[in-house]
């Protein structure tokens, strides 16, 4: 199976338990997200990829998304409490 370089395979691989944290912003205002994705990335996704599957993040996003949260859908990062919660639940995200 093909990763595209997110994953590396080779004898005596081992994996860390917990997954590493992003901490990240991807889109930090209205015009950004916008520009980011119908400017920037979609002019650089080679087709011949695109028809292969990878590069789909955005495939749901148009020209009317709103990349705006409302203060009362965000919550406090406790990194402690989100790597406690990765190590007892690996796959699933943590609860808002």
């Amino acid at each position: 199976m093909c990763s595209g370089g997110h994953s590396v395979e080779f004898a005596g691989k081992r994996v860390y338990p917990i997954p590493f944290l992003l901490k990240h912003c991807p889109v930090s205002s209205q015009d950004h997200g916008l520009r980011k994705i119908f400017k920037e990335w979609y002019t650089r996704f080679d087709l011949e990829e695109r028809a292969a599957g990878w590069h789909i993040q955005y495939d749901l996003i148009n020209q009317n998304t709103s990349f705006i949260v409302c203060a009362e859908q965000l919550r406090l990062f406790d990194e402690n409490a989100t790597k406690t919660h990765l190590l007892c639940h690996p796959l699933k995200p943590p609860l808002k």
